[in-house]
C-alpha cells in the first residue's frame, strides 16, 4: 500500500509540473505574437538576448511536452541535419557576428519541435484558446505603436481559422473578418502577409462546398512542381515569372509601389552564384555563414565599410526555400520538399475526416510561397506552420471524425 501511495504522490507531482510548463508555454505563444513584430513597432523591445531566451525556453518547454512515441522519421532526419549542420557552423565561424549568426539561426530552424509537440491533442487546443482568448487584448495594447508591417503581422493567427470558417461561431466569424480587413486597410506594407490571408479566406469559404476534397486531391502536387517548374525555366532563360509580373502596367506598379516589384530575381542569382563558387551546392554553408549579395556590398560602400571580414556578406534572405538551400544545400532542400510534400499527402489521401486535408493543402501552397517570402524565424507565423504539418503527419488530428474534430475546435474557440 505504501509502495502505491509514494507513486500516486510521485504521478501526482508529475502532473502538476506538466501543468506549470503547459502555462508558462501559453504566455510563451503569446510572446511569439510580440515577437513576430519587434522590428516593426515603435517601442523598444528588440532586444536580441531576450527573445533568444523566450525561445530556447519555448524550444525546451515543447521538447518536454512531446510525445515521444509520435517521431515522424523526416521530421527526425531534419532535425539531426540542422544539429549536424550547426556543430559544422562552430568551424566555420570567424568571430562574434558570425557565432552570433549560427545561434539565431539554430533557434529559428529550432521551430519545426512545434510539429512534434501538437500531436497531444488537448495541450494544443489549449494554447490556442488561450492565443485568441487574449490576442486582441494584446492588439489593444500595442496597435498605437505597430506600423503596418506589424499589423499584419500581429493579425496572421486568425488566418488559421479562416481554414474552418464554415465551423466558426458567429462571433469568431467577425473576429476573421475584422481582422482581414485590418491586415488590408492597415496592413497594407506587408505583402506577403495579405496573400496568405487572402488564401486561406478564399479556401475556408469554399470549404462549403462539398465536392471541394476532390480538387484538393487533384491539385495539390501543382504546388510542388510549379516552383520548380519556374526555377528551370529561368535557369535556362526561357521565362522569369518575376520579371514578367513586374513588368505587368510597369509605370502604375512603379507609381503605386505594390506586390509586383520584382526583388526576388537577383536574391536568387546571388544565393545560386554563392553556392557554386564556395562549393557548397550539396552540404551548404551551414547556419553560420551567409551568401555574398550586390546589395550588401552597396550599403557597406555608402557606410564606408570596406575591407572588412563580412564584406559584401548577407546571413539570410526572405525566402524560407532559399535559406534552406543557403544553409543546407541541396541536401537540406530534399528533405524540405519531402517533408511539406508527405505532409499534404498524409493529410489529404489519408485522412478521415474533411477538415485535415484543407489543412494539407494550405501546407502545400506555403511550400511553394516559400520560394517568394516566409523568411524562416521563431515567430508566430512559423510556430503555427509547423504546427499545421504537425498536425497532417498527426495520426491523432487524421483519425478523427468530422465531429470530433469539430468538437476540437469548439474547445479552441470555446
Amino acid at each position: 500500500m505504501r509502495g502505491h501511495a509514494i507513486g500516486s504522490n510521485f504521478l501526482y507531482y508529475i502532473d502538476v509540473y506538466r501543468i506549470n510548463w503547459e502555462n508558462i508555454l501559453k504566455y510563451g505563444i503569446l510572446a511569439l505574437c510580440v515577437s513576430s513584430i519587434t522590428y516593426y513597432t515603435d517601442l523598444p523591445i528588440s532586444s536580441t538576448y531576450v527573445w533568444w531566451s523566450i525561445r530556447a525556453l519555448l524550444f525546451a518547454i515543447m521538447f518536454l511536452l512531446w510525445d515521444k512515441t509520435f517521431c515522424p522519421k523526416l521530421m527526425l532526419l531534419w532535425m539531426t541535419l540542422v544539429f549536424i549542420s550547426s556543430v559544422r557552423g562552430c568551424f566555420f565561424c570567424r568571430d562574434y557576428w558570425d557565432w552570433k549568426q549560427l545561434i539565431n539561426n539554430v533557434i529559428c530552424y529550432s521551430v519545426c519541435v512545434s510539429a512534434f509537440f501538437v500531436h497531444t491533442a488537448d495541450v494544443f487546443q489549449n494554447i490556442l484558446h488561450f492565443l485568441y482568448k487574449h490576442i486582441w487584448k494584446l492588439f489593444i495594447v500595442l496597435v498605437l505603436f505597430l506600423w503596418s508591417d506589424g499589423i499584419a503581422k500581429f493579425m496572421l493567427p486568425f488566418s488559421f481559422l479562416a481554414l474552418f470558417y464554415p465551423l466558426l461561431s458567429p462571433k469568431y466569424k467577425k473576429y476573421v473578418w475584422l481582422a482581414f480587413v485590418i491586415t488590408i486597410v492597415f496592413g497594407y506594407d506587408s505583402r506577403s502577409d495579405i496573400l496568405k490571408f487572402i488564401f486561406c479566406i478564399i479556401l475556408g469559404v469554399l470549404f462549403v462546398r462539398n465536392n471541394l476534397h476532390r480538387y484538393i486531391e487533384k491539385f495539390y502536387w501543382l504546388f510542388f512542381v510549379i516552383p520548380f517548374a519556374l526555377f528551370a525555366l529561368a535557369a535556362i532563360g526561357n521565362f522569369n515569372v518575376f520579371e514578367y509580373l513586374s513588368n505587368l502596367n510597369e509605370d502604375e506598379v512603379r507609381s503605386q509601389n505594390v506586390v509586383l516589384t520584382d526583388t526576388r530575381t537577383m536574391v536568387y542569382e546571388e544565393v545560386v552564384s554563392s553556392a557554386i563558387d564556395r562549393k557548397s551546392l550539396l552540404w551548404g554553408v551551414t547556419p553560420a555563414r551567409g551568401y555574398y549579395s550586390e546589395w550588401m556590398i552597396r550599403n557597406q560602400d555608402m557606410s564606408g565599410i570596406m575591407g572588412d571580414e563580412h564584406y559584401g556578406e548577407r546571413g539570410t534572405t526572405e525566402s524560407s526555400v532559399l535559406n534552406v538551400f543557403l544553409h543546407f544545400g541541396i541536401f537540406g532542400l530534399i528533405i524540405y520538399l519531402l517533408i511539406f510534400l508527405t505532409a499534404s499527402y498524409w493529410a489529404i489521401n489519408k485522412s478521415n475526416n474533411s477538415y485535415i486535408p484543407i489543412i494539407g493543402f494550405y501546407v502545400a501552397f506555403r511550400f511553394m510561397f516559400g520560394w517568394i517570402e516566409d523568411s524562416t524565424k521563431f515567430d508566430i507565423n512559423m510556430f503555427l506552420l509547423w504546427s499545421m504539418i504537425g498536425m497532417c503527419y498527426s495520426p491523432t488530428y487524421r483519425d478523427m471524425t468530422n465531429e470530433e474534430f469539430d468538437e476540437w475546435l469548439d474547445g479552441i474557440l470555446a
